[in-house]
């Protein structure tokens, strides 16, 4: 991670199915078309997101701004 990470993420990781989950929200896209697109139910979007938001402290869009800052996503 690049030195303009915030302290409090630096040790806090996003698993795979996180990354495919907010990759697709940078690129505007609803938790309903993030289900459509993963094949997966809108409850497990939106757990998938929860779990993500509590580990980082954040709401969903900070979320994206977050994965940004830590290098996951464009």
């Amino acid at each position: 991670m690049g030195n303009d990470v915030p302290m409090h993420l630096q040790d806090v990781y996003l698993t795979p199915r996180e990354i495919d989950i907010v990759k697709l929200l940078s690129q505007g896209q609803t938790t309903k078309q993030v289900a459509n697109t993963l094949g997966i139910s809108p409850f497990t979007v939106f757990g998938t997101l929860t779990r993500a938001t509590n580990r980082l402290n954040a709401n969903k869009y900070n979320l994206v701004y977050y994965a940004h800052k830590m290098g996951v996503i464009e």
